[in-house]
């Protein structure tokens, strides 16, 4: 590849300096995302992606002849690039937070490009110049990086979208579309802004929603429509759901493990049998319960199992509802029915609800 200066005299030193340490900057690049994966998975921040890449030759040319401050590869923070695209705006911060206690943060050329005049709109992400801290560079694995700089992008994936949008269409700055369109793309960076922010005030509404639900659950059921969030509560509440539980354990000898994000599809399965309310699934288990916790031993029977999740009780009753239709056809829809398929023969729930019965008729 042939190295030529255009307009910055250090251009040709700088690409060269670059294409011998290429393997090292990529391999920086790899550290540096396996790091900050590491740091953010016990949080709570709920990150899309994380991902980064080394500037392309073409690409480091045309920056070095955009400025004559680029007087060496030192000086040109951006080779290696990360982008970490989080849920909500509200995450930003946070994340942030925890790169500048991991990382040594280049304040003076890190810029936070979410703070816009107030009539513009457009591109809005934080950018942090960073290079690891002293404490990293000491061990072994990452002392080859030493001094080395990186720009850590943090965004939404609504201002991610509309960075790609915007880089697809060809313009990067204002000054680069057309008069009689600067309004359309000002309408649509709005339109996102206010997206980011409403999903901020959502996740705010449901985090209030989950704290007060519990006691409405107890006070006024009838009132309280079943979702995710109320049927989640519920099958930890309710009685008849845990007796069903030790039914279950006492026979398999297994462990229970959380179920909170195990209730995918339940709620539509119960619309199915006209079970929409609390109030409703607590009646419908009250007059169950004897012929449910029977149908559950029946269902069981012979089948040892380490480990199951806490919903398992109120799935089961999903079957056991579903047999006692007492018609094929029904059953058939239940299984089919809704986000949650479930495969198995019709009869066989049939089967085990009559065999229930029969079971506690004759004892």
């Amino acid at each position: 590849m042939k190295l030529e200066s255009k307009d910055n005299p250090n251009k040709e030193r700088i690409l060269s300096d670059f294409l011998s340490n290429k393997e090292v900057f990529d391999s920086f690049k790899d550290r540096v995302i396996n790091l900050i994966t590491d740091l953010l998975r016990p949080t709570n921040y709920k990150i899309l992606d994380t991902y980064g890449r080394t500037k392309a030759y073409d690409s480091l040319s045309k920056k070095i002849d955009s400025d004559l401050k680029y007087t060496s590869i030192d000086t040109i923070t951006d080779i290696v690039g990360i982008r970490i695209i989080s849920y909500l705006d509200s995450d930003i911060d946070g994340v942030a937070e925890i790169i500048q206690n991991e990382f040594k943060v280049d304040l003076e050329n890190s810029s936070d490009k979410r703070n816009l005049e107030k009539d513009q709109f457009g591109y809005r992400s934080l950018h942090l110049i960073v290079s690891l801290n002293n404490a990293r560079t000491a061990l072994r694995e990452y002392s080859g990086y030493v001094d080395l700089k990186c720009e850590i992008q943090i965004r939404t994936i609504l201002q991610h979208a509309w960075a790609e949008i915007e880089h697809g269409l060809g313009y990067k700055t204002e000054y680069d579309i057309p008069d009689r369109y600067i309004r359309n793309f000002n309408r649509i960076a709005a339109l996102l802004e206010i997206a980011d922010i409403e999903f901020v005030r959502l996740k705010e509404a449901l985090k209030d929603y989950k704290d007060k639900i519990g006691n409405e659950i107890k006070t006024k059921p009838e009132d309280v429509t079943l979702d995710q969030i109320s049927l989640f509560y519920f099958n930890s509440q309710n009685e008849v759901l845990i007796q069903a539980r030790q039914i279950i354990q006492d026979i398999t000898h297994c462990k229970f493990v959380d179920s909170g994000d195990m209730l995918d599809g339940f709620v539509e399965k119960l619309y199915f049998f006209k079970i929409k309310t609390v109030k409703q699934l607590t009646d419908s288990l009250d007059v169950d319960k004897v012929l449910f916790f029977e149908f559950i031993k029946i269902l069981i029977d012979g089948f040892p199992i380490d480990e199951l999740v806490s919903s398992i009780a109120l799935f089961h009753y999903l079957h056991f509802l579903a047999g006692k239709s007492l018609d094929a056809i029904v059953v058939k829809q239940y299984l089919e029915i809704g986000s949650m398929k479930i495969a198995g023969n019709s009869d066989y729930y049939i089967q085990l609800f009559e065999k229930a019965k029969s079971s506690i008729e004759g004892k």
